[in-house]
């Protein structure tokens, strides 16, 4: 049986697992090409985009807005003192003073300010262990935000640790 002009069944099969474009062929070209393949770091957010989240980002978010104030209104409702934007607003003042004055970084400066405005939005759910609730929750949106890993785990840990009964 012919399956070409010049082709038999059985040089076609050599011809496609041994000749010039052959698999065997193009599986060894690409394991010497694998072989130059380096691992790449991934770039960080700010190389991949100009801008990095900001507390001013934070600050104008409308999810964040909306638990903020849900919460407030559930804690008014159970008794409890104004834990809304007054709140979250001069707890970030106070935080950024405080760091400032310890000679911190510009960026770690927006971070204690982007933790301390949405360190009570585990009040959402509960007061209790509001602060571990809050951390996931925060994860959950600054992950979606697109912040990088490094920053978050920042923001997340010390949201998860301000409350005085289960904080050290």
């Amino acid at each position: 049986m012919r399956y070409s002009k010049n082709y038999t069944k059985e040089n076609l099969c050599d011809k496609m697992l041994f000749g010039e474009s052959s698999l065997f062929t193009n599986i060894e070209k690409l394991s010497v090409v694998a072989e130059d393949i380096k691992p790449v770091k991934q770039k960080s957010f700010a190389e991949r985009n100009e801008t990095m989240i900001t507390f001013k980002d934070i600050r104008h978010n409308d999810t964040i807005s909306t638990y903020i104030r849900k919460a407030d209104e559930s804690l008014k409702a159970l008794g409890y003192t104004e834990h809304s934007f007054a709140h979250v607003g001069m707890v970030a003042v106070n935080a950024r003073y405080i760091l400032e004055k310890l000679g911190y970084s510009e960026r770690t400066l927006e971070l204690v300010q982007i933790a301390a405005y949405l360190h009570d939005i585990g009040n959402l759910v509960n007061r209790a262990d509001h602060s571990q609730s809050g951390a996931v929750m925060a994860f959950r949106i600054l992950d979606k935000l697109g912040m990088e890993a490094e920053e978050i785990a920042e923001i997340v840990t010390a949201i998860g640790n301000h409350d005085e009964g289960t904080g050290r």
